[in-house]
């Protein structure tokens, strides 16, 4: 009975704050939870597992490991991401039996990924690499499947059972995380490194398609699950690329343990960023049940009330983060300034909620724009900034560009 009582006060407290938030706070608060919950799991498995990495691998084999990792997620563009957003899309209209098509189409054009690696191991065979020749060759052989698989998540954002979501994905990184401990432990060798990741991510992603795939309540297909999804992949292909550029720059330009370096600048700030967004795929099916109209008149009093808890949130980690890496990551303390610098983007993060408001309208041509803008500016201004100034030129070039592509994104939604 109390805790009856408990739970009835809750969702009083939470009905009265929505005459001022303007928000479904109960579908929010139960949403939300989970994927809070889900992203501090995720969060507690990366540090650990970062912790090992730091106090367990040399520079060089950490940097090569990023490097080899980045590269292989620059491949996977070709498996077509964007079909699991449309996919989120169709699923919570009804069209479940659309899951099955959306593997097969990713697993198709996982194909191209596979080929294009197959190139890079002929570009290491020619240079007499023989060791990075033998790891492309693992990259090859487990792109078409291990992202793809993750059409399961898709499914359950659908369905919006974000408790069922948050426990497969956390259970999938803890499966992972354990097996690369258990290997570095064990030996320090790259390939061997390369090959656990590769084989423990398919095989737990696998595990939790074939879960989900039981669990289908009917076979419904919708037609445009597969082109609007293709759509979406086609338009944030440079996006995908330029997220994922910057280690391969930092690669060919500054070496393997400069990699390292900014891997590890890079991961508190990302993190924080990743809890605040976990929230905003919830946000997805509810935006597909909206109008225009009345998205844009309440989206910006909600994305500024997000800024009194961003600011502290990023003010406190610019003092703190000289303490966590003397704490965590004593090896990477030269790693601290570029961090510091790295969590400004935190700000730029409820943004991103307008992207999200693009795909469920399906507002293509505004999709289109803000997916392609910040990739153009991107990739070139990393290139020219990392050979001027180093590291430092990352952050330039991440910073400039973010801000540019905010104040277009913001421009695209009002006028949309």
């Amino acid at each position: 009975m109390l805790l009856l009582r408990l739970k009835q006060q809750i969702l009083r407290v939470l009905r009265w704050s929505e005459r001022y938030t303007k928000t479904d706070m109960v579908y929010l608060a139960r949403g939300s939870f989970w994927m809070i919950a889900r992203q501090v799991g995720i969060s507690i498995i990366s540090f650990g597992l970062a912790i090992a990495f730091a106090n367990l691998l040399p520079q060089e084999t950490y940097g090569a490991y990023k490097y080899v990792i980045s590269a292989s997620l620059l491949l996977s563009v070709t498996t077509l991401s964007g079909i699991n957003t449309s996919l989120t899309r169709s699923v919570a209209k009804g069209y479940e039996g659309s899951v099955v098509p959306a593997l097969r189409a990713r697993m198709k054009w996982g194909v191209l990924g596979a080929a294009l690696a197959l190139l890079v191991v002929l570009s290491y065979q020619i240079q007499e690499n023989r060791l990075l020749s033998a790891i492309f060759v693992v990259v090859a052989i487990f792109l078409p499947f291990k992202s793809s698989f993750s059409v399961y998540q898709a499914y359950w954002q659908g369905k919006q059972r974000f408790d069922i979501f948050s426990k497969f994905a956390v259970a999938q990184e803890l499966f992972v995380a354990l097996a690369l401990v258990a290997t570095i432990v064990l030996t320090n060798d790259l390939f061997t490194l390369i090959l656990v990741y590769f084989i423990a991510q398919t095989a737990a992603s696998g595990f939790f398609y074939f879960l989900t795939k039981r669990r289908l309540e009917n076979q419904t297909r919708d037609p445009e699950t597969i082109p609007y999804g293709r759509y979406i992949s086609f338009s944030g292909v440079l996006f995908a690329i330029a997220n994922n550029a910057t280690d391969v720059v930092i690669w060919h330009v500054l070496g393997p343990a400069s990699v390292a370096i900014f891997a590890f600048a890079l991961r508190p700030p990302q993190e924080l960023r990743r809890l605040f967004t976990e929230a905003f795929p919830i946000a997805l099916p509810k935006f597909s049940q909206h109008t225009k109209e009345d998205i844009q008149r309440t989206l910006m009093g909600k994305i500024a009330k997000l800024y009194l808890l961003l600011i502290p949130c990023t003010i406190a980690y610019i003092l703190l983060a000289p303490f966590i890496f003397t704490w965590l990551f004593p090896a990477y303390l030269e790693s601290v300034y570029y961090s510091q610098w790295i969590s400004l983007s935190i700000l730029v993060t409820p943004l991103s909620l307008f992207g999200t408001v693009f795909q469920a309208l399906g507002r293509t041509k505004e999709l289109y724009i803000s997916s392609v803008l910040a990739p153009l500016l991107l990739v070139p201004a990393l290139i020219l900034f990392v050979w001027l100034y180093g590291l430092s030129g990352v952050i330039v070039a991440w910073l400039v560009t973010q801000t540019i592509n905010a104040v277009v994104t913001i421009y695209l939604f009002k006028r949309m």
